[in-house]
């Protein structure tokens, strides 16, 4: 699966572009190990030189293209040059920052692809989406020799998102710097995966502090097989006849059984399905995905960021309740380690995002806790 690129990627030189390919590579090779069933897609990534061969590549090839582009003469190109010279550290951030304004999109698009719009504009572009007006015309009985109605007009809505900067910061030692100890590409892998916790954190907050607001219609306060199945055909039914799909949590999902016994004696097949993947994939008709759960950042509990509570009936071929919008570009930025008391060396990463639920499509939500 090829990843979209930014217009500033086309600026690039082909040794400056092979750089930002290799860290997007290096990353899609770090999801499919960590779970080949989902990242199947990028299986190609994994073949060939392992991951380790990549980094080591990809690390020497950055510093040496930065080094080049900073226009400075070096009799070699060791590690201890990105400390000594920060004309090499702004190029070789430059390289970073492209490469992780490829993939931090693409973080969203993993776990969000069949219900999210996701966009990226430029440095104080409008975010503007348009929320399709999902209302049927009035159909009139008319006598004979009237040759029209009422003119009826559908009116879409307009949402604007407001990005805002979210940051990370890393701390390294300077005796890793200057070894060469630092694996960037690691690095640059767990600040994307930590973007990606923050945002399907923010949005199934959204999701779950939209529950009240919902219209008593489209929301259930426990499972129950009759109102599964009446929920998925009135979120289908009010958005045109668009497929349901039901996502939750895995514990969640294990929610949905056909009755009590299931669980003791499970029925040939379903059962089966059930004990290997731990939910259903498909209940009376409609299909069940899971979301994957996440840690609150630094929780000493390990308490989950997502309620396992709640399974959410959506249509994803009409319009997409999530809208996604990233401003810019990723942006990196450093401190002098010589500044610092115990000669340690602070990173920041700073990208611009905002992430709501605006949609003209009607959902439902069913409590299962």
């Amino acid at each position: 699966m090829k990843l979209p690129v930014s217009a500033r990627y086309f600026s690039f030189t082909k040794d400056e572009q092979d750089v930002v390919t290799a860290m997007v590579d290096i990353y899609k090779h770090r999801l499919y190990d960590i779970n080949p069933q989902k990242y199947g897609k990028y299986a190609s990534s994994a073949q060939g030189k392992s991951y380790e061969e990549k980094v080591k590549l990809f690390n020497e090839a950055l510093i040496k293209e930065a080094v080049k582009r900073s226009g400075i003469q070096l009799p070699s190109y060791s590690a201890d040059v990105v400390v000594r010279h920060t004309a090499v550290r702004e190029m070789m951030f430059d390289l970073i920052s492209e490469a992780l304004t490829i993939i931090f999109p693409n973080t969203v698009l993993d776990q969000f692809s069949q219900f999210a719009e996701v966009r990226n504009v430029g440095w104080g572009d409008n975010l503007k989406f348009t929320v399709p007006n999902n209302a049927l015309f009035v159909v009139s009985r008319m006598g004979n020799g009237v040759r029209r109605g009422t003119p009826q007009r559908l009116y879409n809505s307009e949402v604007i998102l407001t990005p805002e900067t979210h940051e990370v910061t890393i701390q390294e030692d300077l005796y890793r710097l200057l070894s060469g100890k630092v694996d960037w590409a690691d690095w640059i892998s767990r600040a994307a995966l930590s973007l990606q916790t923050d945002i399907t954190t923010m949005i199934y907050k959204q999701f779950y502090n939209s529950i009240n607001n919902l219209n008593a219609s489209f929301k259930a306060a426990a499972f129950d097989t009759t109102d599964f199945v009446e929920l998925a055909q009135r979120v289908s039914a009010a958005n045109g006849g668009a497929r349901t799909t039901v996502w939750g949590t895995q514990l969640a999902l294990s929610k949905v059984i056909p009755d009590a016994d299931f669980k003791k004696y499970p029925y040939v097949g379903a059962g089966e399905e059930y004990l290997r993947n731990g939910f259903l994939g498909n209940y009376m008709g409609t299909d069940l995905f899971m979301i994957d759960q996440r840690i609150i950042p630094n929780d000493p509990d390990y308490n989950f960021a997502i309620n396992d509570d709640v399974l959410y009936f959506v249509t994803m071929a009409t319009d997409k309740p999530v809208k996604v919008g990233f401003e810019g570009s990723a942006t990196v930025f450093d401190a002098n380690p010589r500044e610092s008391a115990d000669l340690t060396q602070n990173y920041t990463i700073q990208m611009r995002y905002d992430a709501i639920i605006a949609t003209s499509s009607k959902y439902g939500a069913m409590i299962v806790g």
